[in-house]
């Protein structure tokens, strides 16, 4: 379960896309990028500005962006309570609209699907898409904006969707255990070197070097 508060910045440039303001920001920018602090809210954001004010004795760099006016602050609580958890708050950033817990781009009721930014940008804009995340590519937030499942409990589903949609990067930093076989997986990839993913070029670790 997330914070209620999770997700506030650089939000806005996904919310002025799907407000209709896409036509506007294409003829500024040639690509989107859009970061994910999952977790991240008001208090996330004051250790960091105080720890860069008082101990580094910088200003942080976010604090620039704000100042530009090009900020938002969303509350992030979904159709169905005030505390908000990862799936809805993660595709209600996709969509623009509200879901209910645990639902990954799903309409409230769980009848029908709502397309995602990623798609819309891939189907109708014919932009290169990617999902990059340092968890699972199946998890909640990646998972919301490539694909639609009732529950996001349904992994081996969002992985199928991934692949259907033909999203051009997927990269995580955790493996997925998916079924011996399903058919989108067999069209680009085996369900092996899905479960033993090749050992990555960059790796992680939190262990401090001397």
């Amino acid at each position: 379960m997330k914070e209620r508060f999770s997700r506030t910045f650089i939000i806005v440039l996904a919310a002025c896309l799907l407000l209709g303001a896409a036509g506007d920001l294409a003829a500024q920018a040639k690509n989107i990028i859009l970061l994910i602090g999952d977790g991240m809210g008001p208090t996330q954001y004051g250790a960091a500005w105080l720890y860069s004010n008082r101990v580094l004795n910088k200003e942080l760099r976010m604090v620039d962006v704000m100042k530009s006016n090009r900020t938002a602050f969303i509350v992030n609580d979904t159709a169905d309570a005030i505390v908000t958890e990862s799936a809805a708050a993660a595709a209600q950033i996709a969509t623009g609209q509200r879901m209910t817990a645990r639902a990954l781009s799903m309409t409230p009721d769980g009848a029908k699907p709502v397309e995602t930014i990623l798609e819309l940008a891939k189907k109708k804009l014919g932009k290169a898409t990617g999902l990059v995340t340092t968890s699972g590519i199946t998890d909640a937030t990646p998972g919301a904006f490539a694909a639609h499942v009732p529950h996001r409990s349904d992994e081996a589903g969002v992985a199928d969707q991934q692949l259907k949609l033909g999203v051009d990067v997927l990269m995580a930093a955790s493996s997925f255990s998916c079924p011996r076989a399903f058919p989108a997986a067999s069209a680009r990839t085996s369900a092996t070197s899905l479960r033993k993913p090749p050992r990555p070029a960059i790796r992680w670790s939190a262990r401090p070097k001397n």
